[in-house]
């Protein structure tokens, strides 16, 4: 997926650091937070920035904020149905693949508000 697109379909600016962030979130298995993408891109951008870039794209529904059971803001794709798999240890998230074609026909004309799907249980870090 051309992340240019994105922006360009919501007629939104496509800058530099949105474009940063997003090509990361999009391209990571887990969820990350604030610090996380901070410490990614120290380099290039203050921790402010950051997090007003994440806001943005997550007020604009590129991505999602998630809130972990600390608190802490987690960020990852924000697409029509969310699979997520959650460590109860360290709170991690990780996305878990899409689901199969045949349960999107099923739910093809279904009015659904919401779709989101946890598997809560510890990773294979924290076991």
């Amino acid at each position: 997926m051309d992340i240019k697109n994105i922006f360009t379909e919501k007629g939104i600016k496509a800058t530099k650091n949105r474009l940063l962030i997003t090509a990361y979130v999009f391209n990571s298995s887990k969820a990350v937070s604030l610090h996380d993408m901070h410490q990614i891109f120290i380099n290039q951008m203050d921790r402010a920035t950051v997090y007003r870039t994440l806001d943005f794209l997550a007020k604009n529904s590129i991505l999602k904020k998630i809130a972990n059971s600390k608190g802490i803001n987690l960020f990852t794709i924000n697409s029509e149905i969310n699979a997520q798999f959650k460590c109860n240890t360290c709170d991690s998230i990780e996305l878990l693949p899409e689901i199969p074609e045949e349960y999107k026909n099923i739910l093809k004309n279904k009015n659904i508000k919401n779709f989101n799907i946890t598997v809560e249980g510890t990773c294979s870090e924290c076991e």
